[in-house]
């Protein structure tokens, strides 16, 4: 109500607070920076995300080797086991981007595309093309790290898919349904075809019965997603909204406290 010159300096003010709270790890960080090896040369594409790695954020297990010590990673890159979202969440997600009506969710489903293409390192050729352009990429190593950018948008954005659900009318809702009907749809679709495709092979990197068994829970869930977020939009009794709330987050736990074996 201030005015715009007020909600600026207000915004000043937090930025300039946040940056003297970091300055104590930034700073002898940046000086370090300055005085180790990672210059620009210093980018290279190991450890990036191999060209299937896009199939992980549906079927975790798909296409990974299991390690001695019981844990599932990707062909040539060990930085992390596993950025599966959860499929229910990703189903949010995609929600919000096709019923997108701001920019902010045009911004973060930007974002985590660029994050997604650009951990694919010498797979995707934008990572290539920068390095060449003299972008300093050189201080992080391994293309792979892109991906954790990805853990920070596609909730923003399940968040938004979610609040846009809830907020609409009657009339609405039944599109609302048939929306994520249709979305439900390509996702489970998109898990059979995957198991499918690793039928064909029988040298699949993992045993073909855990790959069905992940992929079919998979699927459940995002089914139990979708039964919970069409009961959310017709039930109107406060008390059982309440309580099929609970039950979805319940689902989505379960859903990612599944989807790898436990490693600690």
């Amino acid at each position: 109500k201030g005015g715009r010159l007020i909600l600026i300096g207000r915004f000043a003010v937090v930025v300039a607070l946040v940056a003297g709270l970091a300055a104590a790890q930034l700073l002898p960080f940046v000086d370090l920076l300055r005085h180790s090896q990672r210059q620009a040369e210093y980018a290279s594409a190991e450890w990036s995300m191999p060209a299937t790695g896009w199939a992980n954020l549906v079927v975790p297990l798909f296409n990974c080797i299991k390690t001695t010590a019981g844990i599932y990673l990707q062909p040539n890159q060990g930085f992390t086991s596993s950025y599966y979202p959860g499929v229910g969440v990703l189903l949010l997600a995609l929600f919000a981007v096709w019923r997108a009506r701001a920019w902010r969710v045009w911004l973060f489903a930007a974002l985590g595309f660029a994050s997604l293409w650009l951990a694919w390192g010498e797979h995707g050729f934008v990572y290539r093309w920068l390095r060449e352009a003299g972008v300093p990429l050189g201080f992080m190593r391994y293309p792979i790290k892109f991906v954790m950018l990805v853990g920070i948008v596609v909730p923003l954005l399940a968040g938004e898919g979610m609040r846009n659900a809830l907020k609409l009318d009657p009339a609405s809702g039944r599109r609302t349904q048939w929306t994520l009907g249709v979305l439900w749809l390509a996702l489970v679709s998109l898990v059979a075809l995957l198991l499918w495709k690793a039928s064909r092979h029988s040298d699949s990197a993992v045993a073909w019965s855990a790959l069905m068994q992940n992929g079919l829970g998979r699927a459940v869930f995002l089914t139990l997603t979708l039964a919970a977020l069409v009961a959310l939009l017709k039930v109107t009794e406060r008390k059982r909204q309440i309580l099929i709330a609970l039950g979805l987050m319940a689902v989505l736990w379960l859903d990612g406290a599944t989807h790898m074996p436990l490693q600690n």
